[in-house]
């Protein structure tokens, strides 16, 4: 039985957030500020202003992680369908990056060094992240098979994806 959902940490790069996000994150919390000024002190509002400050910080998350699923995938906050994938491309030798084209025009990157380990020894680290690298490559390129008929896969001397095979 295989699982069907995997999450991996990833230091995805999440643009910048705009002090309206911010103020639009910490709503709730201004709702239930104003309950308190209306009627202090009830059980309401305490549930309230817990609920709103794990919301507020909720909405914050800088959503470091990948996840697969078996009909998309979710690249910090970017959700990708498989069958609206185009064109992948994995650069390097030894397996770099993934570059992702989607039918409407986005690319997106998947790069190995952006995984993280916990390790301290430098050969570690880079063992974790090149094991963590092929299993979200193989996954996405499989299911991408599978999931899209158009899609061009182009893979540069990358002997690592051994257990790809393309139909």
């Amino acid at each position: 039985m295989s699982k069907k959902n995997a999450i991996y940490k990833y230091n995805a790069m999440v643009k910048h957030r705009s002090w309206k996000e911010y103020a639009i994150s910490f709503v709730p919390f201004v709702i239930f500020l104003i309950i308190f000024l209306i009627k202090p002190l009830t059980p309401v509002f305490f549930f309230g202003i817990v609920i709103s400050i794990a919301l507020g910080f909720a909405l914050l998350n800088n959503h470091n992680h990948i996840a697969i699923s078996p009909r998309f995938f979710i690249i910090g906050d970017r959700v990708i369908l498989y069958r609206n994938v185009v064109s992948l491309f994995v650069k390097g030798s030894m397996g770099t990056a993934l570059f992702i084209e989607t039918r409407n025009g986005d690319k997106y990157s998947i790069e190995k060094n952006n995984f993280t380990s916990n390790a301290r020894k430098s050969w570690k680290i880079e063992k974790h992240q090149k094991a963590k690298f092929i299993k979200v490559v193989t996954k996405i390129l499989e299911k991408c098979t599978d999931l899209s008929t158009d899609v061009s896969i182009q893979v540069e001397n990358f002997s690592e994806l051994k257990s790809f095979k393309r139909n």
